[in-house]
């Protein structure tokens, strides 16, 4: 760009204005590093006046522990000046007069004035921006105001551009430092809308060269009609005004001295189009006269793309925590409110989500359940600890829950919120309580298998021999006189048979019970009948001259497992007859009477001492007195297992060498119910 000085005041004059009224701080150093001049913003940001660091190094703005590399890289850069940013990949600080310190960023320019090479440091505070960056709503407000300072500030230094011709030169110079350096396109026009100024990085991001468009064409170049139109309609329904010429549309705002940021949409040479943020304000004289507009423009392409990311994220968040089906997902303050929560279990508890946010944390969980939560939590804030897989040690709607919290760290390293997470574990309680009696019964078959084993190679090995012998001497005895002798060892081998059966069958039974295979069936049947034939298929199995009485009261029609029942009757019938002496009788009473059915086998045997008594229902368990009476210990086992199915119990009452009595007794009311 050239410029002639014909034009001097006017440049002057807008150039003082961006040296006194910009709001970044400008700072201009000689060779040595001594500050020849400070613009106000700069003066304001570090504290200082004027009078106290012009003629000072330029060092006394920057902490103490960078002062050598600072003189280092300072006294190269003279000797080889160049137009650049500072400190790229650094972070830079400014030391303000009060000691504190703040983040810069630092663009550095150079010229000549008086034969002498001049630095001028453009300095910005990035305090907010560095913030910013962790939370990008925050920068887009930071970043309105900064531009909405910034045009204003612009417009009251275009107002009072007042200096001499000696020092138009060193503002002209200066001038287009900033133009070239600045990241924002500046273009201004004069009052009739005419561009008279386009710095570089309007014509980078339009594509035009200056030529193309100084003293040619007017803003209305980049703009959409679209836009156009939409910023008349806008203004002919805010202040009732219907304006024909568009560029007035452009800047009516501007001539009414409101200053706002608006989106456009600016459209370049090749056609492409970006989005901008666009302050335009009116250049006025010292009478207050309008002389020109200038616009400053912002692509913000990539500030919308990441806004668009940042709703994207935010949306997708929310429904992660609406919709979580486990429990909830929460984000808490260090007051133990909800900052975000969400998930199916708030919707159990008939809690409105909108309405917990920013209240007390889970106000319908048990109170006692809220105490535990808040030591646990507690320990979060204060140890930055992390709970994982932590039972809640009481229900939430019937249900068992978890809880996993962890901090959510500050860049400082605190800790202002925590995020907790409750999830529902009842389907894997319940899994696991499966698994736990699976793995019950499968130690209780295992311990079967091995006891039968053990048994069978015991209880076997008599009735076998038994069948072995009998079946010897059978083959011995062909004569017709020792018939007899055969039917005796033909019995013999029968009665070893039966045993046999009834040793398997018991295990059978249960193996049968401990799989879960075995359900009671219920039917209804006459007792009495049942009895007599269990009798007559029993009797030969009875000692020599045994018998058996049996006699029944009430109505003889029952509503029982008919199997099961005949089952318990042979077992104690057996038992009755094996510990008896071989003369003996044994009697069995049935009765329903009183919604009650009672079975009662008794006998004169052997007797049941008051010790063995309190273990007979355990499996493998023989009493004292019966080591030398064959047996496996599982029938009554077997026989209070039946009767528990058919919601029934069974009684012992005996006396060692007075026989006993098994009483087993059934609620008839829950049969037929």
């Amino acid at each position: 760009m050239s410029y002639n000085l014909s034009n001097n005041t006017e440049n002057f004059n807008h150039f003082e204005a961006f040296f006194e009224y910009a709001t970044m701080g400008i700072l201009v150093a000689d060779g040595n590093g001594q500050i020849i001049a400070i613009n106000p913003f700069a003066l304001k940001e570090f504290g200082y006046a004027e009078e106290e660091l012009v003629g000072k190094k330029i060092e006394i703005l920057i902490p103490q522990r960078f002062h050598d590399n600072h003189i280092h890289h300072r006294e190269e850069y003279t000797e080889n000046p160049q137009t650049r940013p500072m400190g790229l990949g650094m972070d830079l600080f400014g030391l303000r007069k009060d000691g504190t310190e703040f983040p810069v960023e630092v663009s550095l320019g150079h010229y000549t004035s008086n034969g002498g090479k001049c630095i001028v440091a453009f300095i910005t505070n990035i305090s907010v921006r560095k913030s910013a960056e962790a939370e990008i709503e925050k920068l887009n407000i930071e970043l309105e105001n900064t531009v909405t300072h910034r045009t204003r500030d612009l417009q009251e230094a275009m107002q009072q551009l007042e200096k001499t011709n000696e020092r138009l030169e060193n503002v002209l110079s200066f001038q287009k430092t900033l133009l070239d350096t600045a990241g924002a396109m500046i273009i201004a026009t004069d009052g009739n809308g005419i561009i008279k100024l386009f710095n570089p990085e309007a014509a980078c991001k339009l594509g035009y060269s200056e030529p193309e468009v100084i003293n040619k064409e007017t803003p209305l170049l980049f703009h959409s009609k679209k836009d156009v139109e939409r910023r008349r309609k806008e203004l002919m329904k805010e202040f009732g005004i219907n304006l024909k010429n568009n560029f007035d549309v452009l800047v009516e705002k501007a001539r009414q001295n409101i200053h706002e940021e608006e989106e456009y949409i600016y459209v370049g040479k090749n056609g492409n189009s970006f989005p901008v943020s666009l302050t335009i304000t009116a250049l006025r004289d010292a009478k207050g006269n309008i002389t020109g507009y200038i616009g400053i423009a912002i692509d913000i392409s990539e500030r919308l793309k990441v806004e668009k990311e940042l709703k994207n994220v935010k949306q997708l968040f929310l429904q992660l925590l609406h919709n979580y089906p486990d429990g909830t997902i929460s984000i808490i303050d260090k007051n133990y409110h909800f900052v975000y929560t969400g998930g199916e279990l708030h919707k159990r508890l008939h809690s409105d989500i909108g309405q917990l946010i920013g209240k007390e944390m889970y106000p319908r969980f048990p109170e006692a359940l809220r105490r535990i939560i808040f030591v646990m939590l507690e320990s979060v804030f204060r140890d930055k600890a992390f709970i994982s897989d932590f039972e809640l040690p009481y229900p939430i709607v019937d249900r068992t829950y978890v809880m996993d919290a962890f901090p959510l760290m500050e860049e400082d390293g605190s800790v202002n919120n925590i995020g907790v997470i409750i999830k529902n574990i009842s389907k894997l309680k319940k899994a696991e309580e499966g698994l736990r009696e699976a793995l019950k019964i499968e130690r209780n078959l295992g311990e079967l298998k091995s006891r039968f084993v053990s048994m069978a190679s015991h209880e076997f090995r008599t009735p076998l021999s038994t069948v072995l012998s009998s079946a010897y001497l059978i083959e011995k005895y062909v004569s017709g006189e020792d018939q007899p002798k055969r039917e005796k060892h033909l019995q013999r081998i029968v009665s070893s048979v039966n045993m046999l059966t009834d040793i398997l069958n018991d295990f059978l039974s249960l193996g049968k019970m401990e799989e879960g295979k075995l359900q009671a069936k219920f039917s209804a049947f006459n007792i009495g009948e049942m009895i007599f034939a269990t009798i007559d298929e029993i009797k030969n199995n009875l000692k020599k001259e045994q018998h058996i009485h049996y006699q029944h009261e009430g109505n003889p029609n029952v509503f029982l497992d008919n199997s099961l029942l005949k089952h318990i009757v042979m077992n104690l019938v057996s038992n009755a007859s094996k510990f008896s002496s071989d003369t003996s009788a044994i009697d069995i009473k049935t009765s329903n009477q009183d919604e009650h059915i009672v079975l009662s086998v008794k006998d004169d045997g052997i007797g049941i001492s008051q010790e063995d008594q309190q273990h007979l229902t355990e499996r493998f368990f023989r009493g004292s007195n019966a080591g030398n009476i064959q047996g496996t210990g599982l029938g009554l086992h077997i026989v209070s297992k039946y009767a528990e199915m058919m919601h029934g119990n069974i009684e012992c009452k005996s006396q060692l060498e007075k026989g006993t009595e098994f009483v087993v007794t059934f609620n008839a009311k829950k049969q037929s119910s």
